[in-house]
């Protein structure tokens, strides 16, 4: 929670406006997956190249999760992106799951999943549009630090191999 948290603090001081975006990564049922986080360090590689020619500054948290029941890894990401440059997650997304496919060297949509579901099944967007100057920005905050906290959850952590992370996030400098 400290890592989610301090991005969030981070990039909402710096920008009045910041994105609140988040997105599940999942391997196809059929994808041999390594059993380290290549693939995501490729992904975030090619995302932070993305963001930065587009002249959007941004933090991310992610986390990788796994069950015993699982067979694949799967990995939950937060990004905020400057809302001042940015002000949808639709351009974002469609560039993320293109780039996941790219880094599991497959073409296939879909990979990439929005929370844009409540868990009745009900729709939402997502993402929250964070503006330091509205009414509602403190309730703001606190919507996307719940919404974030679901990435802190230790039911599906510790199945990882030894010695691959769990977790990683932007260096708080960018």
């Amino acid at each position: 929670m400290t890592a989610i948290t301090s991005r969030l603090s981070h990039i909402t001081s710096r920008f009045s406006r910041t994105l609140f975006i988040r997105f599940d990564l999942h391997y196809p049922i059929d994808f041999i997956a390594p059993h380290d986080n290549s693939h995501l360090s490729k992904l975030l590689n090619s995302f932070t190249r993305y963001l930065s020619r587009e002249g959007i500054a941004f933090q991310y948290v992610w986390v990788r999760e796994q069950s015993i029941m699982e067979r694949h890894q799967h990995y939950h990401v937060m990004l905020l992106p400057n809302g001042n440059v940015t002000c949808h997650s639709w351009n974002h997304m469609e560039k993320a799951d293109a780039l996941w496919q790219r880094a599991l060297g497959i073409n296939y949509p879909g990979s990439l999943q929005r929370c844009n579901r409540s868990r009745d099944g009900s729709s939402h967007p997502d993402f929250i549009h964070l503006d330091r100057h509205d009414a509602s920005y403190q309730r703001d905050i606190e919507r996307c630090v719940e919404w974030a906290s679901y990435l802190a959850k230790t039911r599906t952590k510790g199945y990882a191999p030894w010695h691959v992370r769990e977790w990683g996030a932007s260096a708080l400098g960018n």
